[in-house]
């Protein structure tokens, strides 16, 4: 792209910046994308359904590039699903990091495949990119339900071998397309273990860098816990499955994920 058509695209999109000002809607979550460095300071807005960019604006202060990258980025994302958005993204930060990258997708936010010439400029143009993008990826991680279940002393577990390494885990699963969290603790409980359960309190969330588990302290209403469900296929020796009911004086001698939440449910420490 010739040099004057793309300043002519930045200044454009810096003097009438494409969807400036926030429309305040509950429906959107608002990120935030700050620059420590100078004055960059936006406000990104964006509404996601059925896992599709339905619409973004922005607001606040920055310069040229950040304000005209961001205006650039907001068009081209619009419409566009979260694993194209994603995709988008990081073909943009390639180009930036003068790594291989692609164009094709890049439409008018190719204009600034010359600002690693000037490297105090490359986080202006990666602003909002980087900020929205940690956004996207946190809407990618797998959501689960899980439930803390005493008898007497003892709490049940799942015992893992896999990969040479032993541990707990908190018996449960993903959540799947239009369930709540309390139907799938109860149908992932009814496939892994043969019980029916009820739910006593929810105990909160713990999120790792790939899945977000919420967790639920239950009792058993009907059944006797037996291994079943896909854990049951699955089970092998390089790919074990045990249910074991583990003395809660002892979970601190074992690798036991979920361990706080156990202690929580055991003091009722309900949200």
């Amino acid at each position: 792209m010739d040099n004057n058509i793309k300043r002519t695209i930045i200044l454009d999109n810096y003097e009438n910046p494409y969807n400036k000002g926030l429309t305040n809607d509950k429906d959107y979550c608002v990120i935030n994308a700050n620059n420590e460095s100078c004055i960059d300071n936006f406000d990104l807005e964006i509404k996601v359904e059925n896992n599709v960019i339905k619409d973004m604006h922005f607001d606040g202060e920055g310069c040229a590039i950040s304000t005209s990258s961001t205006s650039i980025m907001l068009k081209i994302l619009i419409g566009k699903t979260i694993d194209e958005a994603i995709k988008i993204i990081e073909e943009y930060e390639n180009m930036i990091d003068e790594k291989e990258y692609d164009e094709s997708i890049l439409e008018e936010a190719i204009v600034y495949s010359d600002v690693y010439k000037q490297p105090s400029r490359k986080k202006c143009a990666l602003l909002s990119y980087v900020n929205l993008k940690k956004y996207l990826l946190s809407l990618k991680k797998r959501v689960g339900s899980r439930a803390i279940i005493f008898n007497g002393k003892k709490v049940y577990l799942m015992f893992r071998r896999k990969n040479g390494k032993e541990y707990y885990a908190l018996p449960g699963g993903g959540v799947e397309e239009g369930e709540t969290l309390e139907e799938t603790v109860k149908r992932e409980l009814k496939e892994e273990f043969n019980v029916d359960i009820k739910i006593l309190g929810y105990l909160g969330t713990n999120e790792g860098d790939i899945a977000m588990n919420h967790f639920f302290h239950c009792e058993i209403v009907s059944g006797t816990p037996v291994l079943g469900g896909e854990e049951l296929e699955r089970n092998s020796i390089d790919n074990y499955y045990e249910i074991r009911e583990l003395d809660i004086d002892d979970i601190d001698n074992y690798t036991v994920y979920g361990k706080e939440m156990i202690i929580k449910a055991l003091n009722k420490e309900y949200k």
